[in-house]
């Protein structure tokens, strides 16, 4: 490829356009996974990470086909600016109607992805020889910006503003390209300001469900879109036979408009809302009595607060994962609901659950999860992060280890309806996690009360005895609630979670089901149906979304696959322009082998950091920014190595992740109880060492391999990381994380055998 230019491009000009183009990208392909996650679906989200990646990767394959003049790159850094807020202005204007038009969605994304990832790549082939180094460290380097500057954007700010005014950053970069073009980006740039500025063009009215109406609040924070409202009745989650008073006085909070919370109308000092111990949530409190120690997780609109307290506790420890909700009940909306986060014997705090209480001394009597689902949509891995690992095996066990000799851990999930497989699911899971405990029989410690679409499922440390049961059967009489378990054995089941537990699980993972208990390596719990399964599931037609997003992401996998071979190998089957070689074809499988191994890694440290961190945005924001700033230091000192380049130099990425990623849990076992920023500044260190290494194969093998090819090189790289930003996600859901990072280290091992393969010989020419 030939790319003339007017000027020379190869000083700072060129190295800080190519920065802002990347710090474009890196933060449209974040702060679009927000809207994505309002608009039509969390798992939705996770598709501009590979829109992005095919954005990047495809321009290589067609400047191949021909070369570029000098006026296209600041033409196309022209058209990302205009492409960036019009592609917003269709999703909040016409995505509504579009909802099930994938293709509409597809087509919004990739416009803008595609004109960012040519300037891209047109910036990046222009550099020759030793510049290749520093330009690709400009560019990672611009990327680990957008990742750091992510989290505080999308705290408060109008998402959608935002993201139209990332098209400033490609008309700057126009700018610095081609200084005479300032008139015709002025005027663009001044069209954009007054857009913004007036607001209403990229004012976001309606979700993924309904259009927003009545509503009193809105705030866009870095894990949900919230909305605060007056226009839903709800009483409660499980409602007992015997309530049968009017509803409640409630204002209703919506997480992107599909997570909801009520905030009951309390006064300090008043009666608490007698509906509370109504609700089969607050079933473990009138068991263990009055006098109780509450632990909660998922504070939202202080509902389980005020059930502890007005079944008598004495002490509730909560911990809400959204600083902005516990804002929006304390203070916007304090005077309706007595700020519940601030009333006496309660102790609040901000932060991820899990983590909360792996660093805490609190022993419970009752800890309380009541229908807690956390979706954190962000980039590289998005769908991964829609779990929150509340529900797996080690988190069952960290929670039963913080039980008093009377307390029991008590867990509400949805046993009809959408959620169905829920309750079944997580009452394996909870017979699992006492087994692991050492309880002999774990059947003993499990109890079981339902109530309408909602079960109840609570782990007692000391065994269920006819005591106890006479005491749950006078609560359940009482209130109109439904024992599933345990269960008489002439009762003949009524529920899919009393036949599971009977029977076991074989009969639904014969149709297709998957049931198993979940666990921190493989911690899908809300998605019960297999990838891999060919059958229709007929006796599950009304699915929840979640559940639903399975034959979503295989579906994805099939578009993703043929966008790639449409867009990067078409172009060049059409015109015969294959490479042809030895060193040819050594160079693809060196920049796939390398492109698959990034991912892979990336993904999976995420996800364990986000427990060690205390929140899934500041596990992507440290992961992201410490990788890609880690990389583009590793290749700009790549350009120095290179003349020394050894199969040692090619195996650093292999050793590194080989001996850092076991040390990961050891090490953030041990230091779970040091400070935010200390553990921040641990994980940030970590990634950036990785990311060091992982940054230091693609520039020396740029300029190892074959000249000639390295737009297809560049190709190669970019097919490998789309394919590879799905395929990681259905890796880990057959096999779980650890096995996606042996495999990572496999690629790495390719990499470097064939790297140090090519070093004996001379490029076919």
């Amino acid at each position: 490829m030939q790319v003339t230019t007017e000027t020379s491009r190869a000083g700072w000009r060129s190295h800080l356009a190519i920065a802002l183009v990347s710090l474009a990208i890196l933060l449209f392909e974040i702060l679009i996974t927000r809207v994505l996650s309002v608009t039509l679906a969390y798992h939705f989200a996770f598709l501009s990470v590979s829109l992005a990646m095919l954005g990047l990767g495809a321009p290589g394959v067609w400047f191949s086909l021909r070369p570029v003049g000098s006026r296209t790159l600041p033409r196309v850094l022209i058209a990302s600016g205009v492409l960036l807020p019009l592609s917003l202005l269709m999703i909040v204007n016409v995505g509504q109607s579009m909802r099930g038009v994938t293709t509409f969605w597809v087509f919004c994304l990739l416009l803008p992805l595609v004109a960012l990832g040519s300037a891209v790549c047109m910036l990046l082939l222009e550099a020759r020889g030793d510049r290749v180094g520093r330009m690709y460290a400009a560019d990672l380097t611009g990327a680990g910006v957008g990742a750091i500057a992510a989290v505080p954007l999308l705290s408060g700010l109008p998402t959608p503003s935002v993201l139209a005014a990332l098209g400033f950053l490609p008309l700057l970069a126009a700018v610095l390209i081609a200084p005479r073009n300032l008139r015709v980006v002025a005027a663009f740039a001044v069209a954009l300001a007054v857009s913004i500025g007036i607001g209403r063009p990229y004012q976001l009215r309606y979700t993924k469900f309904t259009v927003d109406t009545n509503l009193l609040h809105e705030r866009w924070t870095p894990t949900a879109r919230l909305t605060i409202s007056n226009s839903l009745e709800f009483t409660g989650w499980g409602m007992g036979k015997n309530w049968v008073s009017e509803s409640p006085t409630e204002l209703w909070i919506d997480q992107d408009g599909s997570a909801g919370t009520p905030i009951e109308a309390h006064k300090p000092g008043g009666p608490f809302p007698p509906h509370l111990l109504f609700d089969v949530t607050s079933f473990p409190y009138e068991l263990v009595g009055t006098g109780s120690r509450a632990c909660i997780i998922g504070g939202g609109g202080g509902r389980d607060i005020l059930t502890a307290l007005s079944a008598h506790a004495s002490d509730v420890e909560v911990v809400e994962l959204n600083p902005w909700t516990v804002d929006a009940v304390s203070h916007v909306f304090g005077d309706f609901s007595g700020n519940p986060y601030g009333l006496p014997n309660v102790r609040s705090f901000v932060g991820e659950g899990r983590s909360h209480f792996a660093r805490s001394s609190s022993k419970c009597d009752v800890f309380q999860i009541s229908l807690i689902d956390t979706f954190a949509a962000t980039a590289a891995g998005a769908y991964a992060l829609t779990e929150n690992s509340l529900y797996t095996v080690e988190a069952m066990l960290g929670f039963w280890s913080t039980l008093t000799p009377r307390g029991m851990l008590s867990v509400s999930r949805w046993e009809s309806g959408p959620g169905q497989l829920e309750a079944v699911r997580f009452a394996l899971l909870a017979r699992e996690a006492l087994f692991q405990a050492g309880i002999q029989d774990p059947d003993r410690h499990l109890l079981i009360v339902k109530a309408q679409a909602t079960a109840n499922t609570m782990l007692l440390r000391q065994p269920i005895d006819d005591v106890l049961l006479a005491r749950a059967s006078e609560i359940v009489n009482y209130r109109g609630y439904e024992v599933l378990w345990p269960l008489a054995p002439q009762v003949k089941a009524s529920s899919v979670v009393t036949d599971a537990l009977r029977n076991g699980p074989a009969r639904y993972e014969s149709q297709g089901i998957d049931l198993s208990p979940p666990t921190d390596n493989r911690p899908f719990f809300f998605q019960t149906l297999s990838i891999v399964s060919t059958r229709d599931w007929p006796n599950w037609k009304n699915l929840s979304e979640r559940e639903a997003s399975v034959l979503l992401l295989r579906n994805l996998l099939v578009l993703v696959g043929a966008l790639t071979v449409a867009l990067f190998f078409m172009p060049l089957l059409a015109r015969g322009r294959l490479p042809k070689g030895k060193s040819a074809v050594r160079g693809m499988l060196f920049f796939v082998s390398i492109g698959l191994g990034f991912m892979f890694i990336e993904i999976p440290l995420i996800h364990r950091l986000t427990l060690y961190l205390g929140h899934p945005s500041y596990a992507t924001t440290v992961v992201l920014g410490g990788l890609l700033l880690g990389a583009g230091t590793g290749s700009f000192f790549a350009e120095r190595l290179r003349k020394q380049t050894s199969l040692v130099l090619f195996l650093v990425p292999l050793v590194l992740a080989a001996t850092v990623t076991p040390l990961i849990g050891p090490i953030a076992s041990a230091t779970q109880s040091w400070s935010l920023l200390a553990r921040v500044a641990t994980s940030a260190l970590g990634a950036m060492l990785a990311g060091a290494a992982m940054g230091l194969p693609f520039p020396l093998g740029m300029a190892r391999f074959d000249d000639r090819d390295r737009s297809w090189f560049w190709a190669m790289n970019g097919a490998a990381g789309v394919l590879a930003s799905v395929l990681a996600l259905v890796l880990s859901l057959l096999l779980g994380f650890f096995h996606v990072i042996v495999l990572a280290l496999v690629c790495y091992a390719i990499a470097a055998l064939l790297g140090r393969h090519d070093l004996e010989l001379q490029p076919d020419r």
